[in-house]
C-alpha cells in the first residue's frame, strides 16, 4: 500500500514539474489571453501615401516592414475627414452626430467635443483592467471623458521651431520610450501614439527630387506643387521613423511578441480634394493590425470604418462590448473566419472653423459612392485656398490661379470643380478612383443613385442628423476671408 503511495507521490511530483517545466517555455504571447495594445495613429495620411500601399516615391520601410507581419485592409475609411470629429468616432464607436462632435475648430460653440457622459475607448478599457495612456497629439475633448493617462512631454515643438507661432507640433518618441521602460507586465496596457506628422506645415527642406514627385490626375503639376508634395512626402517619412523607434522600444523592452499593434491615420492628407472632402483622397485610410501568432499576415477587402475600431479593440481586449454603438467589431475579419464586413459605411462632413461651412454626407460601397451636399449654394473653400498666411497649400494654389487668369483649361475647370459643389455626386470607384466623373442625373445610374440616396436618407434619420447647412449663422459671424455665396 505505501509502495502505491509512494508511487503515484512520485508520478505526482512529475507532472507538477514538467507542468512548471511547460509554463517556463511558453513564449511571451503564451503567457497570457490579455494582449497588450498599441493604437499608433498619423495625422492626415492619404490611403495610397507609403510603401505598403503602393507608393513608389515615398520611402516607408517601417510601415513596409510592420505590414510584412501585419493584416493590411484595403477597404478601410474615416467616417468624418477632419481631425477632432474623426478622433472622437474612433475614440467612441459612434458617429459624428451622435458622440457630438461633428464640426472642427468652432471656437465658442461645443460642436467639437463629444456629448458628456459619452463612453470612450480610455474609459472602457480601464474598466477591463488596463492602464491605458495617450502620447502626442490629442484634439479630443472634453479631456474629462476620455480619462488617459496623459504621458509626459510627448508632445512637444519641433526642433528648431522653439518660438514659431503655428502647427509646429512634434512627437516625442523618447517619452513613449521611457513610459514603456515603466510597464513591469503584469497589467496590460493600451497605449494611443498620436503622431503630428504629416499634418502641415511639412518640412521646408524636402529630402525628395521634384522630378521624382508624382502628380495625381486631380492637381495641375506646377514646380510649387511638387515642391509642396514632396514636403509631404518628407514628413511621411518622418512619420514613418517615428513608428519605427517605437517599435524598436516595444521589442527593446519585451512587448513586441504579446502586443497587438494597430497603424492608421485620421483621414487624408491636406491636399484640394482630400481632407475636408468625402472623396476617397479624404476618407480612405490606411489600416494595419498586427497580432503575433493570432492574426496571420495578409491583405483583406473587408469594408471596415472607424467607428468599427472601439468596438474591434474591446473583443481584442477581451472586454464587454456596450450596446449601441454605431460600430461593429470585425475580429472574425482578423482570424480569418470572415471575407466581409460591411455592405457601406457612412461619411459625415459638417464645418471647420469659419473657413469651411459646406456640409456634406455621403455613402460608399465597394463600388460605389454617393455625396450629397447640403449646401451647393455656398462657395467651397478651406485653409488651402483661403488662407494665406497657412503654409499648406496657397502656394501652389495661387500658381493654379495664375495659369487659370492665362486660360489654362485644366487649371480653369480645376478650380471651377473645387469652388462649385453640386447637390448631388454619383462615382463608380472601381473605373474612377480619383471621383472625376459625376455619374449623378445619369440615366443608366438613376436606380444606383436612388438606392444609395435612400440608405443616406435612412441612416441620416436613425442617427437624427437634422443638418441641412452651415451651423453659424453666417451673416452676423462671418469676416469675409473664407466661404462667399455663389
Amino acid at each position: 500500500m505505501r509502495r502505491k503511495i509512494y508511487a503515484s507521490c512520485i508520478f505526482l511530483s512529475v507532472c507538477i514539474l514538467l507542468q512548471i517545466d511547460c509554463i517556463a517555455q511558453r513564449t511571451p504571447q503564451q503567457k497570457s489571453k490579455t494582449p497588450n495594445i498599441v493604437i499608433y495613429l498619423a495625422d492626415d495620411l492619404g490611403y495610397s501615401d507609403s510603401g505598403p500601399y503602393g507608393n513608389k516615391v515615398v520611402k516607408t520601410p517601417h510601415l513596409d516592414s510592420l505590414a510584412s507581419g501585419a493584416l493590411k485592409f484595403t477597404n478601410a475609411f474615416a467616417n468624418t475627414p477632419t481631425c477632432t470629429p474623426s478622433r472622437s468616432t474612433i475614440m467612441t464607436g459612434l458617429m459624428p452626430s451622435r458622440n457630438g462632435s461633428h464640426a472642427n475648430n468652432v471656437n465658442g460653440y461645443p460642436v467639437s467635443e463629444v456629448r458628456p457622459g459619452v463612453q470612450t475607448l480610455p474609459a472602457l478599457l480601464r474598466q477591463a483592467g488596463y492602464r491605458v495612456a495617450l502620447a502626442g497629439k490629442r484634439h479630443i475633448g472634453p479631456l474629462n471623458v476620455f480619462p488617459f493617462e496623459w504621458i509626459p512631454l510627448s508632445e512637444v515643438r519641433e526642433p528648431g521651431h522653439e518660438n514659431t507661432p503655428g502647427l509646429f507640433t512634434d512627437l516625442s518618441t523618447e517619452a513613449v520610450d521611457k513610459w514603456l521602460a515603466q510597464q513591469e507586465g503584469g497589467q496590460p496596457f493600451c497605449l494611443v501614439v498620436s503622431d503630428h506628422s504629416p499634418h502641415v506645415i511639412w518640412p521646408q527642406q524636402a529630402v525628395y527630387p521634384l522630378k521624382d514627385i508624382d502628380v495625381p490626375p486631380d492637381a495641375i503639376a506646377t514646380d510649387e506643387y511638387r515642391q509642396m508634395r514632396a514636403r509631404y512626402y518628407t514628413d511621411v517619412t518622418k512619420m514613418d521613423n517615428n513608428l519605427g523607434r517605437v517599435l524598436e522600444s516595444l521589442e527593446k523592452h519585451g512587448f513586441e511578441g504579446e502586443t497587438v499593434i494597430i497603424f492608421t491615420s485620421d483621414q487624408g492628407a491636406q491636399f484640394p480634394f482630400a481632407k475636408w472632402n468625402l472623396y476617397d483622397a479624404g476618407v480612405h485610410v490606411p489600416l494595419l493590425i498586427k497580432w503575433p501568432g493570432r492574426i496571420s499576415a495578409g491583405t483583406t477587402e473587408a469594408l471596415v470604418s472607424h467607428i468599427d475600431l472601439l468596438p474591434t479593440v474591446l473583443a481584442l481586449a477581451g472586454a464587454k462590448i456596450p450596446a449601441g454603438l454605431d460600430g461593429k467589431e470585425y475580429m472574425k475579419v482578423l482570424l480569418g473566419k470572415k471575407q466581409a464586413h460591411r455592405q457601406e459605411v457612412f461619411l459625415t462632413h459638417s464645418q471647420d472653423g469659419l473657413m469651411n461651412i459646406t456640409p456634406m454626407r455621403g455613402v460608399r460601397t465597394q463600388r460605389y459612392k454617393f455625396i450629397e451636399n447640403l449646401s451647393p449654394q455656398y462657395t467651397y473653400r478651406t485653409h488651402i485656398d483661403g488662407a494665406r498666411d497657412h503654409d499648406g497649400g496657397a502656394s501652389y494654389w495661387i500658381s493654379w490661379e495664375q495659369l487659370a487668369e492665362k486660360n489654362d483649361t485644366a487649371a480653369a475647370a480645376l478650380i471651377e470643380r473645387y469652388r462649385h459643389r453640386p447637390q448631388a455626386e454619383l462615382y463608380d470607384i472601381v473605373n474612377d478612383p480619383y471621383e472625376l466623373n459625376n455619374l449623378a442625373g445619369k440615366k443608366e445610374y438613376n436606380d444606383v443613385m436612388q438606392q444609395l440616396k435612400k440608405k443616406l436618407s435612412g441612416f441620416r434619420a436613425q442617427q437624427k442628423d437634422t443638418i441641412t447647412g452651415p451651423i453659424l449663422d453666417i451673416k452676423s459671424n462671418w469676416k469675409g476671408e473664407g466661404a462667399t455665396k455663389k
